[in-house]
């Protein structure tokens, strides 16, 4: 029964368009933690076209100038990127979640960023910033990107 619904979850998945990858949630977080360091190089450089065409098809639908615009007004709000600490991580299929404190020019700010794993590369999804330290998770909340039981 269980295999049934696998593979029934498998093809509405492919069916939606979807890609499933299996693999090792450790592989996705080691891409995810990357792709998050060149995420805060841009942000604080400017370099948000360059975060534009890097990301996801999610994000890349929205209007460029819309997406390009909110960056830059959160670049004018925080100044540049100093310093970030991953406080928790979940991890799915395809998708690495991070809830992180950052330093920025103008203050301390907690970050959710999701990112999609479709293969060996991340592409932001979500990036979320708001004033003050990252509100954590309950402890044992979150997977911590550990491999699935089974």
């Amino acid at each position: 029964m269980r295999a049934l619904a696998l593979t029934v979850t498998m093809c509405v998945t492919v069916a939606a368009g979807c890609k499933y990858k299996a693999g090792y949630y450790d592989d996705d977080k080691k891409a995810a933690l990357v792709a998050l360091d060149v995420l805060h190089q841009r942000l604080s450089d400017g370099e948000f076209e360059a975060i534009y065409d890097d990301a996801s098809p999610a994000v890349r639908a929205r209007p460029k100038e819309a997406v390009i615009a909110a960056m830059a007004d959160t670049r004018a709000k925080w100044g540049r990127f100093i310093k970030a600490e991953v406080k928790a991580s979940s991890c799915f299929p395809n998708e690495v979640r991070f809830v992180v404190e950052a330093q920025f020019e103008k203050g301390v700010a907690g970050e959710m960023i999701i990112f999609h794993v479709p293969d060996d590369k991340a592409y932001l999804e979500h990036l979320e910033i708001n004033p003050g330290p990252a509100p954590l998770p309950r402890p044992g909340s979150a997977n911590e990107c550990k491999p699935p039981s089974g």
